[in-house]
């Protein structure tokens, strides 16, 4: 979205939808073996597991040890890295408690500094779009899955694989060839 909403092409303001990815950028699944019950992707196999795809759980370890060198909580770091962009005018949050509901508001007012802006910035180019692509769907509780149990099957499959080929299409004719 980012390429869209730019000056450069659209210059219009977005609304970031699920700025901490369902979760993730919280932390709290780092480690599959200690979801909760109560966790969506406990509760809904299948439903977010792009979220713990392999190249999605590097994206989300290399944040949180981001946000630990700064001493500071990855879910407000996530939070106002988002609100730093200057095309985002709002995010859809959910909370399911007050102690979340606290974190994403002190967010509103935590400013990154250049440093971080800097790190935060080189991890995003490094891992970009962490969870594009087909992943098995992978449930940390069970060695074996029957994917009729699913609700889309047992791989995540892209919904409009054109838009896909036209995106990466206009992706490609703006970086360099490769050697």
């Amino acid at each position: 979205m980012v390429e869209a909403v730019s000056p450069r092409n659209l210059n219009v303001s977005f609304l970031a939808y699920s700025p901490l990815a369902g979760g993730a950028l919280t932390g709290k699944y780092l480690n599959p073996k200690k979801i909760k019950d109560t966790y969506r992707m406990r509760r809904y196999v299948g439903y977010m597991h792009r979220y713990i795809s392999p190249p999605a759980m590097a994206a989300t370890k290399r944040y949180q040890e981001i946000a630990d060198s700064l001493v500071v909580p990855l879910t407000p770091m996530a939070l106002a890295w988002v609100y730093s962009r200057p095309f985002v005018t709002s995010t859809v949050i959910g909370a399911t408690d007050l102690k979340q509901l606290d974190d994403n508001v002190h967010s509103l007012n935590m400013l990154l500094s250049e440093e971080a802006l800097s790190l935060i910035n080189e991890a995003y180019k490094l891992h970009l779009d962490p969870t594009k692509g087909s992943f098995p769907v992978v449930d940390p509780y069970l060695d074996d899955m029957d994917p009729s149990m699913l609700p889309w099957g047992a791989r995540d499959i892209d919904v409009d694989p054109e838009l896909d080929m036209l995106i990466n299409y206009r992706l490609a004719s703006t970086l360099p060839p490769k050697s």
